[in-house]
């Protein structure tokens, strides 16, 4: 593998979904609290025997989340349509959004039957908060007209009323089934990573006691935030360890424990005695977690980034195709396997997948990293424009080392001479000078298969990859 692939690779990172379906209450629990609250006593969250045993000990006042991981009820979609014949068409989409949560195996997800017991009523979140006992309520409303449905989609935290993410789609359907797959999997995609910022947010202002999951979410965003650190990587290693210890069968903390191995090990000398030992850690806590829950997609994905990490691009690939036979909508194993197909010199398929994890989410932690991938198989298409508003858009979210490629590529092209030199400075500030000279004519061969067109980019791209002979910092971000 050459030089530039070494330092241009954007490591693949693994973001993922939290996932399980525990269902808890029922109309007849519901009814059995409201007789209670009527006799003056207002029960715990989850004191019915359909909580799977959870145990409560809070009071009418203070919510008391009967799990430990992120937990959320779907209110029924209200209508707004002033037609109730559509009534049917809103209490569909809840359904629906409620199964396509529940698919996610770290997801504490209220039961239909008790969510459609507020229907029709007007009520506080805190009250669901307390009642279902959950941290998180979905609400919105639906109104199908003139062959278009609008659908208004805001997540709450139930425990303070405060909104943290909402969003409006607007589809044109002609099929109601159409309008169920085509929201529903946009909410639940974009609804995964607000999740788990929400909860690293909780963690951080109540560090004390967190709970394993809390322990490995925060971890894995720590280390999705700095991907380049091999020093975070090992840090990372260090709190999953310590959390493997008091729960060694939780297979997410095993898949999310490979993929720093496999950092620390992409980040480390070669020559070196630890880094070596990394790979091997990294296996062995793949096959673990997949061991230990082998339907999780975002383990499979998680050991689809480690195995890129390797350059075991042939294995990663199928590893993220696996996730999606899990998960087709699980948009993070959606944005890798596109960015594995752009170095395999796949540039139209890259660009479908990418286009349809950024359309299922977004605001994903790693949707700099798919925007810059985007920008750079446009650039090899030669539609410059749409390269470099997709690199323009990543590097604002974050300068990376491709999203600097990527953006130099669009303006070199587009003979934007000043820009492009701005940008290559920047490079050349980051690279030895002989990588970004030497190694570029073999990353082009490897993302570029067509011979004219890999000597037609390497003639834009020359005259900037020019610099101070290998005296830069080599700080990669």
């Amino acid at each position: 593998m050459t030089a530039i692939l070494d330092w241009l690779n954007e490591y693949e990172s693994a973001l993922s979904a939290i996932a399980a379906l525990i269902v808890i209450g029922t109309v007849a629990a519901t009814v059995g609290r409201q007789w209670l609250s009527k006799q003056g006593t207002t029960p715990t969250a989850g004191s019915s025997s359909s909580t799977a045993g959870a145990s409560q000990s809070s009071s009418s006042t203070s919510p008391g989340p009967v799990t430990d991981r992120p937990s959320i009820a779907v209110l029924p979609f209200e209508n707004t349509s002033g037609d109730p014949a559509k009534e049917a068409v809103a209490d569909g989409l809840t359904t629906e959004i409620i199964a396509g949560l529940s698919a996610n195996r770290h997801l504490f997800v209220i039961a239909r039957n008790s969510c459609f017991t507020y229907k029709g009523r007007s009520v506080d979140v805190r009250e669901v908060s307390r009642e279902l006992g959950v941290r998180y309520v979905l609400e919105g409303t639906v109104r199908p007209r003139d062959g278009r449905v609008r659908v208004s989609a805001q997540l709450i935290d139930a425990t303070n009323g405060a909104t943290t993410w909402s969003q409006r789609f607007d589809v044109a359907v002609d099929d109601l089934f159409e309008l169920d797959d085509v929201v529903t999997a946009e909410i639940v995609a974009a609804l995964i990573p607000e999740l788990r910022r929400a909860e690293a947010a909780r963690a951080r202002e109540n560090p004390v006691g967190l709970d394993t999951w809390s322990k490995i979410n925060s971890a894995w965003l720590d280390l999705q935030n700095d991907l380049a650190s091999q020093t975070n990587a090992k840090n990372v290693i260090q709190r999953l360890e310590a959390v493997l210890t008091e729960a060694p069968d939780a297979a997410l903390a095993h898949a999310v424990l490979a993929h720093a191995y496999s950092l620390a090990f992409q980040l480390g000398a070669e020559d070196d005695e630890e880094t070596r030992g990394f790979q091997a850690k990294s296996n062995e806590h793949i096959q673990k977690a997949i061991t230990l829950d082998p339907d999780d997609p975002a383990i499979r994905h998680l050991a689809g980034a480690a195995l890129s990490n390797y350059r075991e691009s042939d294995e990663a690939r199928r590893a993220y195709r696996k996730a999606l036979e899990l998960n087709p909508d699980y948009a993070p194993a959606l944005g890798s396997l596109g960015v594995s197909l752009l170095y395999a010199g796949r540039t139209e398929e890259a660009i479908d997948y990418i286009d349809r994890a950024m359309r299922l989410s977004p605001r994903e932690p790693q949707a700099y990293h798919w925007l810059s991938h985007l920008a750079l198989a446009h650039n090899i298409l030669g539609d410059t424009s749409k390269a470099l508003d997709y690199a323009k858009t990543a590097y604002e979210r974050r300068p990376t080392l491709m999203g600097r490629v990527a953006l130099l590529m669009a303006h070199a092209q587009q003979g934007n001479t000043a820009d492009a030199k701005a940008v290559a400075d920047e490079l050349i500030a980051i690279l030895p000078s002989s990588v970004a000279r030497d190694g570029f004519v073999q990353a082009l061969d490897q993302i570029v298969p067509d011979p004219k067109r890999h000597d037609e980019l390497l003639n834009v791209l020359a005259p900037y990859l020019t610099g101070p002979a290998d005296n830069a910092s080599q700080n990669t971000n």
